[in-house]
């Protein structure tokens, strides 16, 4: 079983959907800063599938991609420097991505909404880039809720991570443990 704390459950970040917005977002965060940044790209799109492109311009899916895609922080970003990038795009026709190259994009044409499901998770998103040789460079993720994201592989904890400070799976047993130990939740 996975462990999660509270910290993992509650995040920071623009909404209105942790799944559909804020998931989308960091995994094209992560995929632009994995992307080799000694390569020119001559095209970056992106194909939501499922539920991502059942609901995405209503949970600003695509918003939330092309920030990503910019290397913007969900955490950190104000509304109005949301406003402003989407509208540069929209305007300029390009991305300026991490690495300073500039990619032409237009968020009609380059994000693309496919209406069928993956098998791993119904919320998927793939991003591509076509280099200079022509080459692909491509992942995909699945936005699997609450923010956190996934790139198709069973979830497992290992290291620090699998250790487990206190015994709690429910809520009862939250409740049970505060009681033995004399602690409130928050500590």
């Amino acid at each position: 079983m996975e462990y999660l704390s509270v910290k993992d459950m509650f995040k920071v970040g623009v909404g209105p959907s942790s799944s559909h917005t804020l998931g989308p977002w960091k995994a094209a965060l992560e995929w632009i800063t994995v992307l080799p940044k000694d390569i020119s790209y001559l095209r970056v799109y992106v194909e939501l599938y499922g539920s991502l492109s059942y609901t995405g311009k209503g949970h600003a899916t695509d918003i939330a991609v092309v920030l990503g895609l910019l290397g913007k922080n969900p955490e950190l970003i104000t509304g109005d420097e949301v406003s402003e990038c989407i509208e540069a795009i929209d305007e300029g026709g390009s991305l300026i991505m991490p690495g300073g190259a500039t990619v032409p994009f237009d968020r009609n044409e380059d994000i693309i909404f496919k209406k069928e499901f993956l098998d791993f998770h119904p919320n998927a998103m793939t991003l591509y880039a076509i280099d200079d040789s022509g080459k692909q460079h491509y992942s995909t993720y699945y936005s699997i809720g609450g923010g956190f994201i996934n790139k198709g592989e069973e979830l497992t904890l290992t290291g620090e991570h699998s250790k487990h400070p206190y015994p709690i799976e429910k809520a009862t047993d939250l409740e049970r443990y505060c009681n033995d130990t004399g602690k409130s939740i928050y500590e």
